[in-house]
């Protein structure tokens, strides 16, 4: 089979001549830089430059002041009194009013003795009874609180639920005083505020301390008066007096 001559690109002899491809234009696919964007960002830097020191100018020179510090005078601190809340001497701002109450400060034990001044009981005994109740038996004021510095009169009720909540509390701290200090420093009697003499047994049976006879208790919160706003409150008084102790001159 022979070539046709005159088929494009056919040589004389009849062998297609084949002729080389042209090659492409390269035509790149990235756009020029926008030199009006970089020529724009470059006014907007150097103006905000130029501002910044204009500004500084007009301000002036910073100023030092070569004077030497005067240093603060420290504060004076003064000595607060210890803070009373609503469970401890009638609550905050009680001063010690009531029915033959004032505030004073408790028996110092004697240097002579190392057991401690005997307590001359019979004030406090005109106010809680000369007999209160220790477990099932009675006990002897005079001799319970004979060596004792401080007497917490805790006015409760087994029906108040901060009091039950509190007596646990004021259980534990009553523990360590006395084993701190010894069982005759610090001692609790119980004055009830419960609706009945079971629920004074009930709710006493609870507690390691002495308690003014259920009987007898309405009249102690009587007699102490706007020192017991309410309850639980533990009022801190004189074993000797009665009196309500002030709280700054206690130190056990």
């Amino acid at each position: 089979m022979g070539y046709d001559d005159t088929l494009p690109g056919g040589g004389d002899d009849g062998v297609p001549v084949l002729e080389p491809e042209q090659p492409h234009e390269f035509v790149p696919n990235d756009e020029p830089p926008n030199y009006v964007m970089f020529a724009i960002t470059f006014v907007v830097i150097a103006f905000s430059i130029y501002k910044y020191f204009q500004v500084r100018a007009a301000r002036g020179p910073r100023v030092t002041s070569s004077a030497p510090r005067i240093p603060r005078p420290a504060a004076t601190q003064t000595r607060q009194p210890p803070r009373q809340d609503r469970f401890f001497n009638g609550g905050v701002g009680a001063g010690g009013g009531g029915s033959g109450t004032m505030v004073e400060a408790p028996p110092s034990p004697s240097p002579g003795d190392s057991g401690g001044a005997i307590n001359n009981t019979a004030a406090i005994e005109r106010i809680i009874g000369s007999e209160l109740v220790g477990g099932n038996a009675q006990v002897s004021t005079s001799k319970a609180l004979a060596t004792s510095r401080i007497v917490g009169l805790y006015f409760s009720a087994h029906w108040c639920g901060p009091c039950r909540q509190f007596t646990p509390q004021l259980i534990n701290f009553y523990n360590a005083v006395r084993r701190a200090h010894g069982p005759g420093v610090f001692e609790i009697v119980f004055v009830s505020s419960d609706k009945s003499r079971p629920e004074f047994d009930k709710y006493f049976s609870s507690m390691p301390w002495l308690a003014v006879k259920f009987a007898n208790a309405a009249s102690v919160k009587r007699h102490f008066g706007s020192n017991v706003k309410g309850i639980p409150t533990l009022l801190l008084v004189s074993p000797t007096s009665g009196k309500v102790l002030d709280l700054s001159l206690i130190h056990i």
